[in-house]
This record gives structure tokens, C-alpha cells and sequence, in this order.
């Protein structure tokens, strides 16, 4: 559906721009350009949005309402081979945004020349014949190899007209849609574009209408700038010469205006807005196809063979701000002449810090609404972290102390185990010591049975203690050894002899000592 849409708004720009043309032509009425728009589109996708967009139209720019030029029709087709004042009419030849262009031979000098008519239709609107006169003026002012330039202007036979010389050859509209120009005619012919018009701006003349129907090549391959019907005129000190457009009108073709131009806001148009719309001629030579106001930066998929020096040129001359374009198109040129000779460019792409920040400018809310979330984000995960912090403090405290126990009790059981061994061979040494000694002592016989007995009793209660401990096994077997030793002297044989074997049977299971042990 998105697609669909897209390709809608795409005809119906074509179709506003058709309009326009063929409006300020004089060549249709705004009533028969809606019948043959309905006759053309007869799905009536456009039925409910053209009036309206077309009355706007007449409106900014300035056309006569057709009440006032209803009566007077142009009848244009049967000037052929009429005379008109020093002109015989040959041929028409073109039709532009402010009138009929014609072959015709200029009688007094025997030469062939372009005369430029201004349509009776148009002659009712004021407006129009001072865009009409200042045009002639404009271009008769300037004096450039690439500009087409003027003859001589007047009003012959009651019709506004203007002579210049017949450039033969095609303009650029004609043919880079179906044939794409080699890069290098593109970089070669928008130098030509860029010079001519830096020429114009020097001398205060804003085109503000460049675009390939109003570039011509000739038959040498040589470009040529025609059409100031739209120019504006600047005095030194920044003043327009006379106020022909309105100050919020909306001049020029809507595919190639510069975002400033198409806000009918005559104060923010400058010369940077020429340099704009060269940079959509320049693309749409390069890529072949019509510029759709997407990223210029992609022109080099759309074509291979362009430069990345020649796409940083267009992306520097479609800048959506004015400051960020070339500051005169003389620097546009220069920067095209040293693409063409393989040197280096003046210009540089953005940054990325200039990306964003033209990203966050273009998306104020957007980004507003995301700082804040990001904000609540931040100070959420901020708490987070300082509790976090806070309990890790506690850990690494309790571990601390932990590790201090641990070291401890490691001591105190070093210890405790020291002193165990130590009493343990104490008792076994003075114990089976003073046993030893009272045999065969006469009346302590009762004595020494009661010492062995408690010998065994004791190392009973300890062999019973370290049953589970595996760590104690050794022990073990070496308590029951010591007590069937003491069950010896006191004559149980029978017990002795199976608590030996207890101790062996342990002795057994133990694992094997290594070999530096035996």
C-alpha cells in the first residue's frame, strides 16, 4: 500500500509540473487541463486533490483567472511563415515556461534566429509581461560562452517577442532520462552550467528555474543556458531590482527547487538555491532517471562509475541547508574541474557527528522523547547500580570476615590437632609405659588390669569417633593396632586377634603412598 501511494504522489508532482508548463505557456485552460486529466486518469485517482492543488497554483504563481482569458484563446498554430515586424516565422520549435519558441528569419540581417513570443493569453496577466520583458533584460545583460544570449526585445505587431540565436541541437530533457550521458559529459557539461550561472550570480541574476529542458546541447557537444523568465535580479546591496514575484510566491519547477525555494519565501532564496538545482540535474545525468529526492549518496549503486570525489561534489550541492552547499557555484566548478583532471576536491563529506546532528535536528520530538526515556533509563539503572555497589560492599565485608574465620579455624584446628597428637603420644607412651613396669609387681597387679583397662577404653571411644571421617583412616587402623595390643596384656587373645585384623583389613583399603612416601 505504502508503494502504491508513493507512486500516486510521484504522477501527481508530474502532473502539477505539466501544469505549470503548459499553463504558463498559455497553451491550456485550467478547466480543459482537468478534462483531459479526468479523460486520462479514468480510475479518478486524482478527481478529489487536482482542482484544488491547480487553483493554489494559479494563485502563487500568479496566472489570470480564465474568466479574463476565455475570450482571447491563443491561436498560435497558423504563425508559420507570418511576418512579424523585421520576423518570418518559420516553425515552432519549443514551448517554455513563458512562451512559444520559433524559427524565423530575421529579415534585415538575413539571419536565422530563435524568436521568443509571448501568447495573447499571457499578454492579459501584467504580471506575466513584466516577467516576460525583465527575462529579455536579464539574459541581454549578460555576456557568457554557455548562455544563450539576446538580440533585441520589442513589440511587434502588438506581439511581445524577443530574438536570440537558433542553438541547434536538443536539450537535456530530450534524451538522459533514455540515454544516460557518460560521467564525463555529465561532470563536463554541469562545469559548463556551474561557470555560466557564477557568471549570472556575479552580476546579481538568480536563475532559480535550472533544469535539463532549460539546458540545450548543441550540435558540438557545447551546453547552453536559456530561459531567465524566473530570474531575480540583485543590486549591490542585496535589494531586488523590481518586485515582480510576490514575496511569498512559488517560483520555478517543483522537482528541482531547493527546499528554501519551495517555501515561497523570497527572502531565504539566494544564488546557493542555482547551485541546488544544478545538483539535481547533475544526479539525475548520472544516474539517468529523475531525481525522487532520496539520499545523494546513493548514486554511486545507481551508477559504478561514478568517483567518490564526484559523489561528495553532489552531496555537497544537495545540501538541505544552504550554508552547507557550495557558497558560489564558481566553487561547484572548480571542484567539478578538478573531479575531471583527477585531483583533489575541495569539498567533504559529512562526518558522522555531522550526520547526527542533522539527524537530530530534522527529528526535534523524536529525539526529545527519546532523551527523556533514556534519562529515566539512566537514573533507573543508576540506583541499580549504586545498590548493586552496596552489595557487593556487604559481600566483599562478610567474605572478608569469612575468610578471617576460615583462617583462624584452620589455626585453631592446626592446633587442636598438634595437641591431639601430642596428647595421644603421651598417653600411649606413659601409659603403656606404667603398664609395662607394674607387671610382675607384687600387689599391683589390680592396678595395671585397671590402667589397660582404661587404655582400651579410651582408644575404643576414639576409634568409634573417626569410623567416618576418611580422613582418619590411618588413625583409625593405628588405634585399633594399639588396642589389640592392650587386649593382648589383659589375655582376651580372641579379641585381640579380630581387633588386629580390623586394623589390617583398614590398613588394606588405604590408597598406596607415593613412592617419595615409602
Amino acid at each position: 500500500m505504502i508503494a502504491d501511494l508513493d507512486t500516486t504522489d510521484e504522477r501527481l508532482l508530474s502532473v502539477l509540473e505539466e501544469y505549470l508548463e503548459c499553463r504558463s505557456a498559455g497553451s491550456v485552460t485550467h478547466h480543459d487541463f482537468i478534462a483531459e486529466c479526468q479523460e486520462r486518469y479514468s480510475d479518478g485517482r486524482f478527481e478529489d486533490r487536482l482542482p484544488g492543488l491547480l487553483t493554489s497554483l494559479d494563485a502563487l504563481h500568479g496566472f489570470a483567472p480564465e474568466s479574463e482569458s476565455a475570450s482571447l484563446a491563443p491561436v498560435w498554430d497558423g504563425l508559420a511563415s507570418r511576418t512579424i515586424g523585421d520576423f518570418e516565422v518559420i516553425r515552432e520549435i519549443g514551448r517554455g515556461g513563458m512562451g512559444i519558441v520559433y524559427e524565423a528569419k530575421q529579415i534585415s540581417l538575413e539571419r536565422i534566429v530563435a524568436l521568443k513570443i509571448l501568447p495573447r493569453s499571457i499578454t492579459l496577466d501584467q504580471k506575466q509581461v513584466a516577467r516576460f520583458i525583465f527575462e529579455a533584460q536579464a539574459a541581454g545583460g549578460l555576456h557568457h560562452p554557455n548562455i544563450v544570449p539576446i538580440y533585441g526585445a520589442g513589440i511587434e505587431d502588438g506581439i511581445h517577442c524577443y530574438s536570440m540565436p537558433l542553438i541547434r541541437g536538443r536539450s537535456l530533457d530530450e534524451f538522459i532520462y533514455t540515454d544516460r550521458p557518460e560521467v564525463e559529459d555529465a561532470i563536463r557539461w554541469a562545469l559548463q552550467v556551474a561557470n555560466a550561472i557564477d557568471h549570472a550570480h556575479r552580476y546579481g541574476v538568480i536563475h532559480r528555474d535550472i533544469k535539463p529542458s532549460n539546458l540545450i546541447v548543441d550540435q558540438d557537444g557545447k551546453i547552453w543556458v536559456t530561459d531567465f523568465g524566473l530570474a531575480r535580479c540583485r543590486q549591490g546591496n542585496g535589494s531586488d531590482v523590481n518586485g515582480i514575484t510576490g514575496s511569498n510566491a512559488v517560483v520555478g519547477t517543483l522537482r528541482y527547487m531547493s527546499p528554501e525555494q519551495s517555501l515561497g519565501k523570497a527572502s531565504f532564496v539566494d544564488h546557493r538555491a542555482d547551485v541546488y538545482s544544478l545538483g539535481v540535474t547533475l544526479y539525475e545525468m548520472l544516474c539517468g532517471e529523475r531525481f525522487d529526492g532520496s539520499d545523494p549518496a546513493s548514486v554511486r549503486r545507481r551508477n559504478p562509475k561514478v568517483s567518490r570525489d564526484l559523489e561528495t561534489v553532489l552531496i555537497k550541492s544537495l545540501a538541505k541547508e544552504p550554508a552547507e552547499r557550495y557558497s558560489a557555484a564558481g566553487d561547484l566548478a572548480e571542484d567539478l574541474r578538478r573531479v575531471s583532471e583527477g585531483l583533489p576536491i575541495f569539498a567533504r563529506r559529512p562526518s558522522l557527528s555531522d550526520r547526527v546532528t542533522k539527524w537530530t535536528v530534522r527529528h526535534r520530538r523524536v529525539v526529545a522523547s527519546t532523551a527523556v526515556a533514556v534519562l529515566v533509563a539512566l537514573v533507573l539503572s543508576l540506583m541499580a547500580m549504586l545498590k548493586f555497589v552496596q552489595q557487593r560492599s556487604a559481600l566483599r565485608s562478610a567474605l572478608a570476615q569469612s575468610d578471617s574465620s576460615l583462617v583462624m579455624a584452620a589455626r585453631n584446628y592446626e592446633k587442636a590437632q598438634a595437641n591431639f597428637q601430642q596428647t595421644r603420644e603421651v598417653l600411649d607412651h606413659f601409659g603403656l609405659m606404667a603398664a609395662e613396669r607394674l607387671r610382675g609387681v607384687a600387689g599391683a597387679e589390680s592396678v595395671r588390669e585397671d590402667l589397660v583397662g582404661d587404655l582400651l577404653q579410651y582408644y575404643e571411644r576414639f576409634a568409634g569417633e573417626v569410623e567416618a571421617a576418611p580422613e582418619l583412616r590411618n588413625e583409625l587402623a593405628r588405634t585399633h593396632l594399639r588396642a589389640a595390643k592392650i587386649i593382648e596384656e589383659i589375655g582376651a587373645t580372641r579379641r585381640a586377634l579380630a581387633t588386629y585384623q580390623r586394623a589390617a583389613t583398614i590398613l588394606l583399603e588405604l590408597p598406596p603412598l607415593p613412592a617419595s612416601e615409602h
